[in-house]
């Protein structure tokens, strides 16, 4: 049985004038504390349902309960239950943030409910409610010695023999000991007695929300919020564990923060539940995790936490070996994919960055190193710099290698250029530093032990940096141009003259540049490093007093355009060319050169050997396009008297991981042959399927229109109008070509006219000057006579065009007129009647004017071809025109100068006028 034990006795004694009487709460309990174990049956999972919906709880929340007509009991549930056993055998993490890490707090709950057994030795507090069903003890000794167990009945009350009903419901433990004790001193004379509680009521509650096991559960009234999560088996995953409700009455009584009991001990917000409480657990809130150097690695679920500091803090702080400076934040950006980013997370300050939900934090280790001996004057180091997360200077030994410094890729920034890692390092016979390359792919992946010695400095590369090489300041420099000024955004440079210069690299090995730096063929600036990249300084040093012939792989990075112009990307100079001036021509030597189809065509430094499918892959790999049969390889031989250029090309079936580079070989990856032609053709107007289509090297007209699925039936393929670019630009350089002969012949007929007196052609030949300069600003249509009736191609298969990229092929509908333009007294549109001729239209159109030129009328038929008319009347074989045909009025000149060049004006203009007439019936440009 539960025993009271108050620690106010004495104040109880004090208050009872009755002798002989002592109040003693010995610690003697009866099991009552266990949960019944019974079997669920469907009233209580209605009562289930009931209490749900009246604390407003949605009845879907009452769902995964252990069965179907189950109730959770916490005295002994079955040890069959899979889940609970699943539980306390293994952990799973969540896998937005990984397997490996764990929700903190998820080991509170990790055994399984039937391996919760509830304590039955725990003394009831002097708190305790009292309540129905509840059984009070009463021990009499003295005068009379005897045990009475008094249950508490349905009006709240016990009956004491011989003393009688005494309301005790609703009071606490010690009130109603206090009641009791007094009302036994005063009718039993002579006999002390103890006041304590027998075994304890049952009570009702209900686990909801996001537990593993919701239901009712049967428990005593002295279970707490805590021991019923546990007999529910814990919160899900997908559960608050800090925004754990009680309702009791339709109302939220109070809400628990377990993080406060598991990483304080506090147990604010614990009560004692009453029959027909419901226990709530909402779903988890925003979460972060965090790994690593600090003392609690885990997920975290946030609550008041905003910042990176407050999580390290929920984690327990940093350990001492943690390396703050180079840790990882891993977080869901705009775009919903995940991204990871180093950062700094050592001072306050830096801890203050803003937490967003699924943020996970990696806090690296501290690079171990060896300690100095201290008998050393000076200590001996090796210094780390570039693209480490632990960069610095750190002690050396007789021993040391470069694979204890950089064990694994983690040690490197995620950007690194992995292939190559370069050692600066000083001759003890000299005392001058020299560059050496070292492979970082065998050092990491196959272990090689690069030995270090003392005062070496490690450098390793960005992926920018490396890129820096095939920029446009680079590729101006090994040009023999002056070293550019220092930009600060990037950008792309048009350079016309430094692709001259880059062409002709390899024939001359002539400077620019005089030993100071001076540019001596522009204008004698010298480039200092205030505003001049320090590396390119010594670059262009270099080449100025040896030429550019060790540099042969770089130049020949550049692309070029076929008009001679270069388009280079222009990055700014690194830090670390402008701390080390030395580092960029020693990786310009060291270099290899990858062209033709591969994704970023440029310059890769490489150690002393390197395997081609590397280097392909660390420029992108090779394009869609690219021809494995067609890789050549250029390299300089060594020979007797001169070195010797050899070209190797590789077989097809070659491995390329088997092909080993070295420094200065020249990479061509070429395109492989395809019938498909580069461009589209686009056809429009009656056809079933119009649009814009692609088309295979020597496609014919009506094989397109085959594929656009043939003509309507409204179609009109001899009003077809066929656009080709190819036209269109010979057409613009006639015109131009045209305007340039008509200006110099106007220009030469002023001044002769005015060297023999005359200016009466002054105003005509400026009117001739400013229709030549339209002439010249005209953009020509590029019009093609073609013939596109699918009828007659079939049969003359000599007419079917062959396509172009660009080409353009419109079918018009079949008109129903005849236009008439130039220089009639109506022009326009008539109506077309089958059989009449061209003279009909022209008095149609009200008949010629005053400044016709009968001699230049012409006729304009629907596919573009134009032909002239005869209007005599000894004409026997009179024009019949089709539909949608055009007839061309041309004015009559009048010359007014001692030249005919505004007969020459006139045939561009009237050239003009019929391409405008040959689109104006059928077309819509």
């Amino acid at each position: 049985m539960h025993a009271a034990q108050f620690p106010t006795t004495k104040n109880w004694l004090k208050k009872i004038p009755l002798s002989g009487i002592s109040l003693s709460l010995a610690a003697f309990a009866l099991p009552v504390g266990q949960l019944l174990a019974q079997e669920m049956n469907g009233a209580a999972m209605a009562a289930a349902i009931s209490a749900a919906q009246a604390q407003g709880i949605n009845v879907d929340a009452i769902q995964q309960t252990q069965r179907t007509d189950g109730q959770v009991s916490a005295k002994n549930a079955p040890l069959s239950e899979a889940p609970g056993d699943a539980a306390d055998s293994k952990l799973t993490g969540i896998p937005e943030f990984g397997a490996k890490l764990q929700p903190f707090g998820a080991q509170l709950f990790s055994r399984s409910r039937n391996k919760y057994v509830s304590p039955t030795d725990l003394p009831v507090p002097a708190d305790y409610i009292v309540g129905i069903g509840d059984t009070v003890e009463v021990r009499y000794f003295g005068k009379e010695n005897r045990v009475m167990r008094l249950p508490v009945e349905r009006d709240g009350s016990i009956t004491i023999p011989e003393i009688g009903s005494i309301s005790v419901a609703g009071l606490t433990l010690e009130n109603m000991g206090t009641m009791l004790l007094e009302r036994i001193a005063k009718q039993k004379i002579g006999v002390e007695a103890t006041v304590s509680m027998g075994p304890l009521r049952s009570i009702q509650i209900f686990l909801m929300g996001d537990v593993n096991f919701p239901g009712a559960v049967t428990t005593d009234a002295l279970t707490t919020i805590s021991n019923a999560l546990m007999y529910g088996g814990g919160i899900k995953t997908s559960g608050s564990m800090r925004r754990v409700e009680i309702r009791r009455q339709g109302k939220v009584i109070s809400r628990i923060d377990l993080y406060n009991s598991l990483l304080k001990g506090s147990d604010a917000g614990e009560l004692r539940l009453q029959s027909g409480d419901v226990i709530f657990v909402p779903t988890v809130g925003k979460r972060a995790a965090i790994d690593g150097e600090v003392q609690r690695p885990a997920i975290y679920e946030l609550l008041n936490e905003k910042t990176a500091g407050d999580l390290i803090r929920l984690a327990g702080g940093l350990k001492p070996t943690a390396y703050a400076k180079s840790s990882k934040m891993n977080r869901i950006g705009s775009g919903w994919e995940r991204s990871t980013s180093l950062l700094s997370l050592n001072t306050p300050k830096e801890q203050g960055l803003p937490l967003h939900d699924g943020d996970i934090f990696e806090i690296p280790p501290v690079v171990q190193t060896q300690s100095p001996s201290p008998a050393d004057y000076r200590f001996p180091t090796i210094t780390l710099e570039g693209q480490f997360l632990s960069s610095g200077t750190y002690a050396w030994a007789e021993d040391s290698h470069l694979s204890q410094l950089i064990p694994r890729y983690e040690q490197l920034d995620l950007d690194t250029y992995r292939p190559l890692a370069v050692i600066d390092r000083l001759d003890p016979l000299t005392g001058a530093r020299y560059y050496k390359t070292v492979n970082l792919i065998d050092v990491i992946i196959n272990k090689a032990k690069v030995p270090l010695q003392r005062d070496d400095r490690v450098f390793t590369f960005s992926q920018r940096e490396i890129e820096f090489l095939s920029g446009a300041q680079v590729q101006q420099v090994l040009s023999g141009r002056l070293a550019p000024k220092k930009i600060n955004t990037p950008g792309v440079i048009i350079d016309a003259q430094a692709a001259s210069a880059n062409k002709s690299a390899l024939e001359t090995t002539q400077t620019s540049f005089d030993a100071g730096g001076r540019d001596i063929k522009a204008s004698g600036k010298i480039a200092t490093a205030s505003d001049t990249c320090r590396s390119l300084i010594e670059l262009s040093h270099i080449i100025a007093n040896e030429g550019n012939d060790r540099f042969r792989s770089a130049i020949f990075a550049g692309a070029y355009a076929e008009d001679g112009r270069q388009l280079v990307k222009s990055i700014p100079c690194p830090d670390i060319f402008e701390r080390n001036p030395p580092l960029l021509p020693f990786l310009l030597e060291n270099a290899i050169a990858l062209r033709g189809e591969v994704r970023d065509p440029g310059i890769l430094p490489i150690p002393e050997e390197l395997p081609l499918d590397i280097a392909l892959r660390s420029r992108g790999g090779l394009t869609r396009a690219a021809d494995l049969g067609g890789i050549e390889i250029n390299k300089l031989e060594q020979g007797d008297k001169q070195t010797k250029v050899v070209r190797e090309r590789i077989a097809s079936s070659a491995v390329l991981g088997e092909i080993v580079l070295q420094p200065g070989h020249i990479v061509q990856v070429r395109k492989r042959a395809t019938e498909q032609d580069r461009g589209l053709v686009r056809v429009s107007g009656e056809l079933s399927h119009p649009g814009a289509y692609e088309i295979r090297k020597g496609e014919k007209l009506s094989e397109l229109l085959a594929r656009a699925g043939g003509l309507t039936q409204f179609a009109y393929p001899q009003g077809t109008v066929f656009l080709r670019p190819s036209v269109k630009e010979e057409k613009r350089q006639y015109y131009a070509k045209a305007a340039n002969e008509i200006m110099q012949n106007a220009l030469f007929a002023l001044s002769r006219d005015r060297a023999d007196g005359g200016g009466q052609s002054a105003s005509a030949t400026s009117g001739i000057l400013q229709i030549a300069e339209q002439i010249k600003a005209t953009d020509p249509i590029g019009r093609m006579v073609v013939e596109s009736d699918p009828t007659v191609l079939q049969v003359r298969p000599e007419l079917d065009v062959m396509l172009q990229p660009g080409d353009e092929i419109i079918i018009p509908r079949r008109p129903s007129n005849i236009l008439v333009m130039g220089e009639v007294l109506n022009p326009g549109a008539v109506q077309f009647v089958s059989g009449k001729k061209a003279d009909d239209y022209i008095r149609e159109a009200g008949g010629l004017n005053q400044f016709a030129d009968e001699d230049y009328i012409i006729a304009v038929y629907p596919n573009g071809r134009a032909e002239p008319i005869k209007l005599s009347s000894w004409n026997f074989t009179p024009t019949l025109l089709p539909p949608g045909s055009a007839i061309y009025v041309a004015r009559e000149p009048i010359t007014t100068t001692k030249i005919d060049i505004l007969k020459l004006t006139m045939q561009i203009v009237k050239d003009l006028a019929l391409t405008a007439a040959s689109l104006s019936v059928i077309g819509n440009k």
